[in-house]
């Protein structure tokens, strides 16, 4: 007997223990997904992701066996075979249970297919006789950007639009209609004639990527239309380094800067006198009292007579 009409559960990752609400009667009828952080799906493997406790028809309860990462929901699906197993042979005698149990996967394998039936496209109710048909997966590359499902004037049929053109085609119509709304707001002139013709006013307002214009009549009604921006392109090459600017004029005088430290003194040098004849000498007396005569003309060298009384010392002449 089945009582629920689910066959599916979905939970947030938390925890190691997830119950399963609706019956099962072999533990390979249970699928389970994780949808990761990037919003795709991981199918898990029985035994190494997680465990099951033992069928019994009624409920059961998942538990977690491997690391999960960084997983956000996990989704529990019973999937039955869609084939009738069960032989009643003529003349024997019916047993109740045998009976019970293909009425049992009968009756999941029409949930079964209803859960996967409100997953799908559907036309309105109101629709009769409408077969919409997807072009091939080469049709559908387009030239290698992709396509856009649009359909054709009639609503039925299904046309291709190559996915990069489609992009360029709303971005140049985005540009032509901010363009229009910029010059009609910028010139009273043109404001002036658009409001004659019925529009009262043009309204631009951009947010992040999306620039949405709206047209508002006279009547009150409003024309609303959004598109995003296109993608930033690549930056460009360096440009080549411009001429050299001219000097600036120079900057105020710094302040002095502290007086440095007093350098070593120096060895005490020969003390002389230059005295003028004929040419000229030098008098030095070194540091053990001893006078000597520098003179240019090695030839001709002064005469000196020394006075031992007064102690004085003439030049002769």
């Amino acid at each position: 007997m089945i009582t629920k009409t689910v066959n599916v559960v979905r939970y947030l990752v938390s925890g190691n223990s997830y119950p399963i609400t609706y019956g099962y009667w072999d533990k390979e009828e249970i699928k389970v997904y994780l949808t990761q952080e990037d919003n795709s799906l991981v199918l898990l493997t029985l035994g190494t992701d997680y465990s099951l406790s033992s069928p019994n028809g009624t409920n059961g309860v998942l538990v977690k066996v491997s690391d999960w990462g960084t997983a956000t929901k996990i989704t529990i699906l019973r999937e039955v075979s869609l084939t009738q197993e069960r032989d009643l042979v003529n003349g024997q005698t019916l047993n109740a249970e045998t009976i019970e149990a293909a009425l049992d996967h009968s009756m999941a394998a029409i949930q079964q297919l209803k859960e996967e039936q409100s997953r799908s496209l559907k036309t309105a109710v109101d629709e009769e006789g409408l077969e919409i048909t997807f072009p091939n997966t080469e049709a559908r590359k387009g030239t290698g950007s992709g396509t856009v499902i649009c359909f054709d004037s009639s609503g039925s049929t299904i046309v291709l639009r190559d996915l990069k053109k489609f992009d360029q085609d709303i971005i140049d119509a985005a540009n032509s209609a901010l363009e229009a709304a910029q010059s009609a707001l910028e010139s009273e002139a043109s404001y002036q004639r658009a409001h004659n013709e019925g529009i009262s006013n043009i309204v631009s307002n951009e947010t992040g990527d999306y620039v949405t214009v709206s047209i508002i009549q006279r009547d009150g009604t409003t024309t609303s239309y959004t598109v995003q921006r296109g993608k930033k392109g690549e930056k460009g090459d360096t440009g080549a380094t411009g001429a050299t600017g001219a000097t600036g004029a120079q900057g105020p005088q710094g302040i002095q800067g502290p007086k440095g430290d007093t350098g070593a003194t120096g060895a005490t040098g020969e003390s002389g006198v230059t005295t003028p004849i004929a040419s000229f000498f030098t008098l030095a007396v070194d540091a053990d009292g001893n006078l000597y005569a520098y003179h240019a003309d090695e030839d001709y060298p002064p005469d000196f007579y020394y006075d031992s009384d007064t102690g004085n010392l003439y030049i002769d002449t």
